[in-house]
């Protein structure tokens, strides 16, 4: 099936025409690149509210509408479905990493996401 709504969906044009991806131009490594951002790469950013990752191609795609949800206990327990820009400001870096040293976003720092706030605030 080629219907084509992720290459429609995809916030940065990352998914070309013949399905390659030009990862450069993709909002999850955008969120996780470190150091400062191109005014390209923060119109990409500002196009959705999430702070790190993305994931909007999996979400239009019609393959997974059906998807069932998996079994895997695991999977859906100790969920942090949302971090609040007031608690990163307030604590440490060092108190960051007790915190969330076992999330995906964990190893990015504070200060990234920090930076992806800001930017998607202003956005």
């Amino acid at each position: 099936m080629k219907c084509g709504a992720c290459i429609k969906a995809c916030p940065g044009s990352a998914i070309l025409g013949n399905f390659d991806i030009n990862p450069l131009l993709c909002r999850s490594f955008i969120t996780q690149k470190k150091g400062e951002l191109t005014e390209p790469e923060e119109s990409i950013l500002k196009k959705h509210s999430l702070i790190f990752g993305c994931d909007i191609c999996q979400d239009v795609c019609p393959h997974n509408s059906d998807a069932a949800f998996t079994p895997i206990r695991e999977f859906g327990e100790n969920l942090k479905p949302r971090i609040e820009y007031e608690e990163l400001q307030q604590i440490s870096n060092k108190e960051f990493l007790r915190r969330y040293k076992d999330r995906a976003f964990s190893w990015r720092g504070k200060k990234l996401l920090l930076r992806n706030f800001e930017l998607i605030k202003q956005g």
